[in-house]
């Protein structure tokens, strides 16, 4: 089992304007927990995206790319990629870049996405909610198993060999899917041959089926990181959410893929 902790990057709101203050406190906070999940051996760290006042992270390539380069063996995740609403094209490419730059430690957990706020921000209809994941999920595999794909879809321009580059270290780039909705969408995530990820949190039925729907394909667990949940400080943080974790079900069912198991045996072979 893996064991990891991922946050949203909650902000402090000014009481008479409504926006968020001190970002550059919020991020060094941030990046001080990374490199201190990196140094407990915790295995992977998640940030959310987001595009409204209370969560600081719209960008988790970016911010993970900077925690990068304070770590060394951590992997690093957005927790969720708002799939539906971006760029396939683009997602890859950044998460192809942060895995140049974290020397191969970047995995895509993509979602539907719990707030609906970058549908109207980049112009998409809440009508096509679930055919945008789906044809946006399809794209973005196709381009990490092809650099030059030819595809088709509905509700973007086709791609007829263009290049996508930079290409990932790993090769595939690790794609969860994240499902924290209907129990339908947690046994489709579970079944599929893709990662599949599901919140600690919810005490329902739904953490059984994703193991159900995916059983031999391994396990993580994910904590959520809050900012009011401990004293400030990043050992105070990180140990909030993970006093408890050992008492809650797994969040994942995952593929064995065979390349990236292979590689795990190597690394626990050299550092044994």
């Amino acid at each position: 089992m893996e064991l990891g902790v991922y946050t949203f990057v909650e902000t402090r709101l000014d009481p008479k304007t409504g926006e968020p203050v001190d970002l550059d406190k919020t991020f060094a906070e941030l990046f001080d927990e990374i490199e201190l999940a990196d140094r407990v051996g915790l295995d992977v760290f998640g940030l959310g995206e987001h595009h409204r006042p209370d969560y600081a992270i719209s960008a988790p390539a970016v911010a993970l790319a900077a925690g990068a380069a304070r770590t060394k063996r951590i992997r690093l995740t957005s927790a969720v990629t708002v799939l539906s609403s971006d760029d396939p094209v683009r997602v890859y490419q950044q998460f192809a870049t942060l895995d140049c730059v974290s020397g191969g430690r970047a995995e895509i957990m993509a979602g539907r996405g719990a707030f609906i706020e970058s549908f109207p921000l980049f112009g998409y209809d809440l009508e096509d909610y679930e055919k945008l994941f789906s044809e946006n999920l399809e794209l973005l595999l196709a381009i990490r198993k092809d650099a030059r794909p030819n595809w088709r879809g509905g509700r973007r321009p086709p791609l007829d060999g263009q290049g996508v580059y930079p290409r990932a270290l790993q090769n595939p780039l690790p794609v969860w899917i994240a499902s924290g909705g209907t129990p339908q969408s947690v046994a489709r995530a579970g079944a599929s041959r893709r990662r599949s990820g599901k919140r600690a949190e919810t005490r329902d039925q739904r953490p059984r089926l994703c193991r159900r729907h995916g059983r031999g394909r391994g396990r993580r667990l994910f904590r959520a990181l809050r900012r009011g949940d401990a004293p400030p400080g990043p050992r105070a943080r990180l140990a909030a959410p993970l006093s408890g974790a050992v008492r809650h079900r797994p969040l994942a069912a995952r593929t064995s893929d065979a390349r990236v198991a292979g590689r795990r045996s190597r690394q626990d072979s050299r550092a044994a």
